[in-house]
């Protein structure tokens, strides 16, 4: 039997979710933080990497990886509405009253949201600036790239040193969130 305090449990979890952005505003307010992001990269390619290649939004290369990041920051909405819902489903089960499950949404968002936004910053900005150097290094010819890599995990160890293409860069950019995985180019 669920504890309810005299309270109804909330009737559909939608009703939580249903005011939370979809995602389309968050890209929205990315974009120009990711566009800067790759034209430092392309820069960076330029005057760290010695790569003569200048930075330009209308670059197919550029469109996909700006497509791709926006697509990517959706998902962390999505991850956000995800957890909501879990907590009203927990309301549910558990008879909570419509305070505790306010309760329980502000705990999370306070406990998580410092880590949890540090995260989300390091993810992104890593994830952004090595597809934007994929997008420079494509724009000037160049095939491979050596993967510079921490040794926080297995795999990133394994990847540290090795030599990829750039579609095997540009579909991994980063390991796991918070990875510190860069590409330098190899210019033949």
């Amino acid at each position: 039997m669920s504890r309810t305090n005299g309270h109804k449990p909330l009737a559909k979890a939608a009703d939580a979710t249903a005011p939370l952005d979809d995602g389309d505003t968050i890209a929205r307010l990315m974009q120009p933080y990711y566009r800067q992001l790759a034209e430092l990269a392309f820069q960076d390619a330029d005057a760290v990497e010695g790569i003569d290649v200048a930075f330009d939004l209308e670059n197919a290369f550029v469109q996909t990886v700006l497509d791709q990041l926006a697509k990517n920051v959706r998902g962390v909405a999505d991850t956000t509405k995800d957890e909501i819902r879990a907590l009203v489903g927990r309301q549910a089960e558990e008879g909570w009253s419509s305070e505790e499950l306010a309760r329980a949404i502000r705990q999370r968002g306070i406990v998580a949201s410092r880590s949890r936004a540090l995260t989300i910053s390091r993810t992104e900005t890593g994830t952004a600036y090595n597809l934007g150097s994929t997008a420079a290094y494509r724009t000037a010819g160049v095939t491979h790239v050596s993967v510079l890599d921490g040794e926080d995990d297995e795999a990133c160890a394994a990847a540290n040193g090795q030599i990829w293409t750039l579609d095997e860069a540009e579909a991994s950019p980063l390991g796991h969130p918070n990875c510190v995985r860069a590409f330098s180019p190899l210019v033949e």
